[in-house]
C-alpha cells in the first residue's frame, strides 16, 4: 500500500503538512514533574500565541481573550499566582466588555480569578469572585448547573479558611452552608464558627 506524502512527513517526526516540528526529544527523568518541565515550555508558547492573536486580530477579539486566558492558566498552574492575577483582571474585564457579563468564557474567567486570589491567600475576594461566578452561571445556566454547585462549594471553603484565621464570621460559613445545602446540620442554630 503506498502511503501518502503527509502520512511519511507525519512518520519521519519532523514536519506534517508543511509545517516542520521540533526534534524529537528523550522523554525528562521520572524525578521531574509534567509542571517543571512542561509548563514552561507551554507558557513560552502561549506568548508567542498571544503576541501573534494580538496582531493578528487586536486586543479585544475573542481568539485573543483565549489565548490571554491560556496563557493566566499557564502561569497560575506553575504556582505564580501574583504574575497570573493581572493577566485574569485584564482578561475578565476585557471578556466581560466583549462577550458580556454572563458569558460561560467571562464566568470561567471568574472562577480562574477567585482562584488565583484563593491560592495567594486572599480568601475575602476570592469568596466574593466565586460567589459572584455562582450568580452568574445560575442565571446563564440556571440554579441547578453543575458550576453553580462547584463555585458555591469553593465560595465556602474561602469563607472557611476566613473564619480559621480568624478574619471570618462563622455566622457566613453557616449561612454559606445553609444556602449551598439547602439544609442546617447538626442541630437547628447551631453555631460552626471554627476556632
Amino acid at each position: 500500500m503506498m502511503q501518502s506524502k503527509v502520512q511519511a512527513e507525519c512518520e519521519d517526526g519532523r514536519s506534517y503538512g508543511g509545517c516542520k516540528l521540533p526534534e524529537r526529544r528523550e522523554a525528562a527523568p521520572a524525578e521531574k514533574t509534567h509542571a517543571t518541565v512542561l509548563l514552561p515550555e507551554a507558557e513560552q508558547l502561549q506568548v508567542e500565541v498571544l503576541a501573534l492573536r494580538e496582531k493578528a486580530t487586536g486586543p479585544e477579539h475573542p481568539d485573543t481573550l483565549t489565548a490571554l486566558c491560556a496563557l493566566s492558566g499557564c502561569i497560575l498552574e506553575q504556582g505564580r499566582a501574583g504574575e497570573a492575577e493581572p493577566l485574569l483582571r485584564k482578561a475578565l474585564e476585557l471578556r466581560s466588555k466583549v462577550l458580556g457579563p454572563l458569558h460561560s468564557d467571562t464566568l470561567v474567567v471568574m472562577g480562574l480569578l477567585a482562584k488565583c486570589m484563593a491560592d495567594q491567600g486572599v480568601y475575602d475576594k476570592a469568596a466574593e469572585l466565586y460567589g459572584s461566578a455562582a450568580d452568574g452561571w445560575a442565571r446563564a445556566a440556571g440554579p441547578e448547573h453543575e458550576k453553580v454547585q462547584r463555585s458555591k462549594a469553593a465560595q465556602v471553603d474561602c469563607l472557611a479558611m476566613l473564619d480559621a484565621q480568624g478574619k471570618g464570621e462563622g455566622e457566613t460559613v453557616q449561612a454559606a452552608c445553609v444556602e449551598e445545602t439547602g439544609t442546617q446540620e447538626e442541630g437547628e442554630g447551631e453555631d460552626v464558627t471554627m476556632s
